[in-house]
C-alpha cells in the first residue's frame, strides 16, 4: 500500500518579506504582530548572519529581558544541534559549516553567541572603559534602588537644603504646598529620582526661568493645539455652525464663544463645547433642561438641541475627541502652578547630584545611571569617543527585539552605537523587530513614536528598509478575523508619532479554520459578582475537554469571587501572581515545618505542624499537649507522647530534626515533608506546584 501524502503548506502570504528580511547585507524594520513567528525570523537572520562573520560575537542581539534572551539562546543552540533526526534548516546548515571552517564549535562554547538585554550591553560598555565612563571601577548593579532613592531624597531635603538659601526657599514653598507633609514629599522625590532619565535631558536647556517658562508653554501649547485640531476635524464646519447658533440662543450663564478655530487659545471655546453636549462622563447628554440653557420657555430650542444630540449618538469619534478635550490641560501656568513648578525645577538637578554621591559612597548604581554612564562612554554621534569607534568596528550586525518597547534613552544609546558605522558599508546592518500595537511600557517612556519615526528616519544614518508580517500562525481564522474586525474600529485611524498613536494592522491566519465558533461572548453588564463567576466555572468545566482553559482578568481584586468558585465546583486551577505564595494553605503548612526544624523551641510553628493535614490534632490534643507545661520544648513532648499521631510523627521527624542544620535546609524540608505525609495531603496538582517553587526558593 502506497504510504499517505500528508498535505504540504502554503507559503504564507507574506513569503517574499520574510525571505527578503534575511538579506544580510541590507537593514531593516520589520511590524510583526503577534503569532507572526518574529522570533523565528529574528533567529533565521541570526543564523544568516552568524554563516558570513569573522567572529560570532561581532553579532549582537538585543531583548528587553532575561527571560526573552534566554530564549531566543536556546532556540539559536537548538537550531545548530536540533533534536533526533530531524535536519537543520538551510540557515543552519550553512551556520555549522562556517563554524566547522573557523573551529568555533558552537554547539560546546554557545557563550560567544552574544544575546543579552540591553541593560546587560550597558554593563559590558561601562565594563570596557571606566576612566571614560568616569565610574572609577565597576559598580555593583542595585535590582531594586528605593532603598538608594529615599537615602538621597532625605539628604537633600534635611541636609542640602539648610545650607543652601535658594534650595531651601524651594523646599519651604513645597513642604506648604503639600500641607507640611514631609514624607509626602520624600516619595514625591523617590519617584521622580527612579524615573530620572525623563526629565534629567530637558533641564539645563534654559537656564533662566522666563525662557525655561516659554519652553513648556510650548510644550503644553503644542499638546493642546494637537487636541483642538483633532476635534476640529471630526466636526463639519455646517454642524459646528448650527452647534455654535444653539450654544449662542441658550440661557447659560457664560459668554457665548465668538469663534471656533483649532488653535491652542482656543481651548476655552472647545471647552464649553464640550460640556454643552457632553456629560461630566464624557457622554451624550441624554436630556435639556434650565442647567444646561434650555428654561420651560425654550421649547423650540430644547427640541433642536435634543434632535441635534440624537443625530450625533452614533458618532463615537467626535464623542471621544470631545472627550479628550476636556481632559486637556490650560496652555499656560497660572501664578501659583508656575511657582511650585518652579521650586521642583530648582531642586530636581541637586537630586540628581545628591544621588550619584549616594551611589559612589554605596559603590552602587541603578539601571538608569547604568544607562547614562554608557551613553557618556559612547560620546555623542557627532563626537564618537574611542570607545565608539572600537564598538563600531567589533559590531558589525545589530538585531533588536520588541523595539516598540524603546524608550528615548534607550534609542540615542543605539543611535551613538550605530554613528560609527558610516556610510554604504554593506559589513553592517541593523535589524530592528517589532510591534507598535502592542506597546506596553509608556510609563517608563518607551515611546511607540521611536518606532514609527524609525520607519520613515532610521536610526542615525542607517537607513532601515520596512517590512510588515502579516501570516498569524498562533490562532485560528476565526480568532484572527474577530481581532481584525474588532480592532479596526479600536485603533486610530491616521498615525501620529508625537502622540504614539497607531494603526491597526490586520493578519491573516495560516492555520486551518474549524467549525465550533471561534469567539464566543458572554455579556454581563451590571450583573453580581457570584453571576458572573457561575458562569466561568460553567465555561471552563465545559472547556476542560478540549485542553487546557486561562481566565484573564483585568485586575486581581476581580477574580476572588471566580476562584472561590472554580474551588467550590472542585476545579483545579493555578492562579498566576493572583495570590501571595506565603498565603496558601499548603505553603503556610511548609513554612510552619521549615520554622519548627530550624528552632525546636518555635512553639507557635510545632503547634502548627502538629495541626496541619499531615496530624491533624484537633485543638483539645494540642491544648492538653501543651497547656501542662508552657515552657517546655513541644518537640521533646511530642517525641514523648502515648497519642497515637505523635508515635507515628515522631519517627518521620527524628532525622529532619537531627540533620536541619548539617545538610541545605531544603533537603531536611523536603526530607520531613515527603516523610510526614505532606505530597498525599495537597488537594489538587496546583498545590504540587506550588510546594516544588516553595522548596526551590528555599534552595
Amino acid at each position: 500500500m502506497m504510504p499517505r501524502l500528508q498535505p504540504v503548506p502554503l507559503p504564507p502570504e507574506d513569503a517574499a518579506d520574510r525571505a527578503r528580511a534575511l538579506d544580510p547585507a541590507a537593514s531593516f524594520i520589520v511590524q510583526a504582530p503577534a503569532g507572526s513567528g518574529k522570533t523565528t525570523l529574528l533567529v533565521q537572520r541570526f543564523l544568516v548572519l552568524l554563516s558570513r562573520v569573522a567572529e560570532p560575537e561581532s553579532i549582537v542581539a538585543i531583548t528587553f529581558t532575561r527571560k526573552a534572551a534566554a530564549e531566543m539562546r536556546a532556540r539559536i543552540v537548538a537550531a545548530l544541534a536540533p533534536d533526533g533526526d530531524a535536519a537543520p534548516s538551510p540557515a543552519a546548515e550553512a551556520a555549522l559549516r562556517w563554524d566547522r571552517e573557523r573551529g568555533w564549535d558552537l554547539r560546546r562554547n554557545p557563550s560567544r553567541l552574544r544575546i543579552q538585554t540591553i541593560d546587560s550591553l550597558c554593563a559590558s560598555i561601562v565594563q570596557r572603559m571606566p576612566m571614560l565612563a568616569r565610574t572609577g571601577g565597576m559598580p555593583g548593579i542595585a535590582e531594586d534602588a528605593w532603598e538608594l532613592y529615599r537615602e538621597a531624597a532625605t539628604h537633600l531635603l534635611r541636609h542640602v537644603a539648610g545650607d543652601d538659601a535658594k534650595a531651601a526657599e524651594a523646599v519651604t514653598r513645597l513642604l506648604l504646598h503639600l500641607d507640611n507633609d514631609f514624607r509626602v514629599l520624600r516619595a514625591m522625590f523617590e519617584g521622580l529620582l527612579a524615573r530620572r532619565d525623563q526629565w534629567l535631558r530637558h533641564l539645563g536647556v534654559n537656564q533662566d526661568g522666563v525662557a525655561l517658562r516659554a519652553a513648556l508653554e510650548r510644550a503644553l501649547a503644542s499638546v493642546v493645539g494637537e487636541g483642538v485640531s483633532r476635534a476640529a476635524r471630526h466636526v463639519p464646519p455646517l454642524l459646528l455652525a448650527r452647534l455654535m447658533d444653539l450654544y449662542d440662543g441658550a440661557a447659560l450663564r457664560c459668554d457665548p464663544p465668538r469663534a471656533v478655530m483649532n488653535r491652542a487659545d482656543e481651548l476655552s471655546v472647545w471647552r464649553a463645547l464640550t460640556g454643552f453636549l457632553l456629560s461630566d462622563k464624557g457622554e451624550w447628554r441624554r436630556s435639556a433642561d434650565a442647567r444646561h440653557g434650555f428654561p420651560p420657555n425654550y421649547k423650540f430650542e430644547k427640541q433642536e438641541y435634543l434632535g441635534l444630540l440624537a443625530t450625533l449618538s452614533s458618532d463615537g469619534e467626535l464623542r471621544e475627541a470631545l472627550a479628550e478635550v476636556g481632559k486637556l490641560p490650560d496652555p499656560r501656568f497660572a501664578g501659583d502652578q508656575w511657582e511650585i513648578l518652579e521650586a521642583l525645577i530648582d531642586l530636581l538637578p541637586l537630586a540628581a547630584a545628591e544621588l550619584k554621591v549616594t551611589f559612589r559612597e554605596r559603590g552602587l548604581m541603578d539601571f538608569v545611571e547604568l544607562g547614562e554612564t554608557a551613553r557618556r562612554a559612547l560620546g555623542s554621534a557627532e563626537h564618537p569617543t574611542d570607545l565608539a569607534l572600537t564598538l563600531g568596528e567589533r559590531v558589525q550586525h545589530l538585531l533588536i527585539d520588541e523595539f516598540q518597547d524603546t524608550s528615548v534613552s534607550q534609542f540615542e544609546l543605539i543611535e551613538r552605537l550605530v554613528a560609527t558605522w558610516g556610510h554604504g558599508q554593506e559589513e553592517h546592518s541593523l535589524f530592528l523587530v517589532g510591534d507598535p500595537m502592542q506597546s506596553i511600557y509608556r510609563f517608563r517612556e518607551a515611546q511607540v513614536g521611536l518606532f514609527l519615526r524609525a520607519r520613515t528616519e532610521g536610526v542615525g544614518d542607517v537607513a532601515c528598509e520596512p517590512l510588515r508580517l502579516r501570516a498569524n500562525f498562533r490562532s485560528r481564522p476565526g480568532v484572527v478575523d474577530w481581532v481584525n474586525a474588532a480592532f479596526a474600529q479600536i485603533f486610530p485611524a491616521v498615525e501620529n508619532p508625537a502622540l504614539g498613536a497607531v494603526t491597526y494592522a490586520s493578519s491573516s491566519a495560516s492555520r486551518a479554520p474549524v467549525s465550533s465558533p471561534a469567539v464566543v461572548v458572554h455579556p454581563f453588564g451590571s450583573a453580581a459578582e457570584d453571576v458572573e463567576a457561575s458562569a466561568v466555572a460553567r465555561i471552563v468545566r465545559e472547556a476542560l475537554a478540549l485542553g487546557s482553559t486561562a481566565v484573564l482578568l483585568r485586575a486581581r481584586s476581580h477574580g476572588r469571587a471566580i476562584v472561590a468558585e472554580l474551588a467550590r465546583h472542585r476545579i483545579p486551577y493555578r492562579a498566576v501572581d493572583f495570590d501571595a505564595l506565603p498565603e496558601r494553605p499548603a505553603i503556610q503548612d511548609l513554612m510552619a515545618l521549615t520554622r519548627a526544624l530550624l528552632h525546636p523551641g518555635d512553639r507557635a510553628a510545632w503547634l502548627a505542624v502538629l495541626r496541619a493535614p499531615w496530624c491533624g490534632l484537633t485543638l483539645e490534643d494540642l491544648h492538653e499537649l501543651a497547656a501542662s507545661e508552657p515552657r517546655a520544648i513541644l518537640y521533646e513532648q511530642i517525641a514523648n507522647s502515648g497519642h497515637p499521631r505523635l508515635q507515628l510523627l515522631a519517627p518521620a521527624l527524628a532525622a529532619p530534626v537531627r540533620l536541619a542544620r548539617r545538610v541545605p535546609l531544603r533537603v531536611a524540608v523536603e526530607q520531613a515533608w515527603r516523610a510526614l505525609g505532606g505530597p498525599q495531603c495537597l488537594a489538587n496538582s496546583a498545590e504540587a506546584v506550588d510546594c516544588e517553587r516553595y522548596l526551590e526558593l528555599l534552595g
